[in-house]
């Protein structure tokens, strides 16, 4: 399954964007050297996708499972869609702790107009980015499409 390109009059938004005023890309660079953390970007295209295993468009490469124990994120493995299911899972992930939940991990390129990019993170635990909950995805290859 591949991510879908967003058509140019879709905007990825936050909850914040009602509080705050859009900026733009080279904004968001020179206040960020002032240590401003927060914004609401606006006038870009997703220029690249990087997901847990490398620059892809697949979403299995966004899919991650998230230790609880030490915060280690690792590319999803199919065999731990067993381990979601059952009520006391034993899957072990690469660092050794079987507490673990599924989520979506990736980086986007940003690009506007003039040129200027920015690298963001994304993180999502619930399916509010994609419209997918990540466990279901994680279980359900229907789910992935």
């Amino acid at each position: 399954a591949n991510l879908k390109p967003v058509a140019p009059h879709i905007m990825i938004c936050s909850v914040h964007a009602a509080a705050e005023p859009p900026t733009t890309i080279d904004q968001v660079l020179s206040s960020s050297s002032l240590g401003v953390r927060c914004h609401v970007i606006s006038d870009f295209v997703v220029s690249r996708l990087v997901g847990a295993v490398g620059p892809s468009a697949s979403v299995n490469s966004v899919l991650c499972a998230c230790c609880d124990a030490c915060g280690h994120v690792f590319p999803w493995n199919s065999g731990w869609q067993t381990a979601l299911s059952v009520k006391r899972p034993r899957q072990a992930l690469p660092c050794g702790h079987w507490i673990f939940h599924p989520a979506f991990r990736l980086t986007m390129e940003l690009t506007d107009k003039q040129g200027y990019t920015v690298t963001v993170g994304v993180s999502d635990a619930r399916g509010d980015f994609f419209g997918v909950d990540p466990a279901k995805a994680a279980v359900d290859a229907e789910e992935r499409q």
